[in-house]
């Protein structure tokens, strides 16, 4: 079996919605904007940075944003671009992975969700990324994301899960590897096509970063501020915080908090 065999969300963007059915994505959206308004922002264009097959786009679209999606999987985009089509949401998909590249007018926002960040896994990956989200934001345009943490990565247990659905089964096997802080999963899907099962495998990292040294990389780039945040809250980051979410502004007017 060869790497592309096993490139990520490519057979798995097939049934990606069915499994993650249950992502609360609205609650994840609400918060952002609690965000936003929190840091004085109120954009009108976001990029939805690793949009997958567009859950987060397409809701920030019928919110009333111009939204873009944009994610390295063309398998996934293909998925979004028909749920776009299919709702009649004006909504543009780019193609490109989020370490290089530009768009065409910078936006007021960018958001990233759902730890697509820790698909990034060493140090210039990261900052690579934050370069091209800093050159895409607008003066004081704010960049919003959630992380998994070290800790949340390191009680992940070893186990083997299986998950059925309408013409596919999945073994899902989690690989987790405190030493280095980083996570694998391993896919085996099968999927029932005109009545023939055809099988797919998928490899799947996940690293995760002590949020100083996210923050140091985010001030590296350029952004002049950084705040972290405790789950879904406006408390500050603690031992057993299990997702991080980040919020970096691009330098521009001053802007107080509220």
């Amino acid at each position: 079996m060869n790497r592309e065999d096993l490139r990520p969300y490519k057979r798995f963007s097939e049934i990606y919605d069915s499994v993650m059915e249950g992502v609360p994505y609205e609650r994840w959206l609400g918060f952002i904007e609690e965000i936003w308004n929190r840091h004085n922002a109120h954009p009108r264009t976001v990029l939805d940075l690793a949009c997958g097959t567009g859950n987060m786009t397409l809701l920030l679209a019928q919110r009333g944003y111009r939204a873009i999606g944009l994610d390295s999987s063309p398998f996934m985009l293909e998925k979004a671009r028909a749920k776009a089509l299919r709702r009649r949401l004006d909504v543009q998909f780019v193609l490109a992975d989020m370490r290089d590249f530009r768009l065409e007018l910078p936006v007021d926002a960018v958001v990233c969700v759902f730890d697509s960040i820790n698909y990034l896994v060493t140090p210039e990956d990261l900052t690579r990324a934050f370069r091209c989200v800093y050159e895409s934001l607008v003066p004081s345009g704010l960049f919003v994301f959630d992380m998994n943490t070290e800790h949340r990565l390191a009680t992940i247990p070893k186990e083997v899960t299986l998950i059925e659905g309408p013409d596919y089964v999945l073994v899902w096997r989690d690989i987790p590897d405190p030493a280095n802080s980083s996570w694998e999963v391993k896919l085996t899907g099968f999927l029932k096509v005109e009545g023939v099962w055809e099988r797919f495998d998928e490899h799947h990292v996940e690293k995760a970063h002590s949020c100083e040294s996210v923050k140091a990389w985010l001030e590296e780039v350029g952004f002049e501020s950084a705040w972290v945040y405790d789950t879904l809250s406006f408390n500050p980051v603690h031992p057993a915080t299990t997702r991080a979410y980040f919020v970096a502004r691009k330098p521009g007017c001053p802007v107080r908090l509220r």
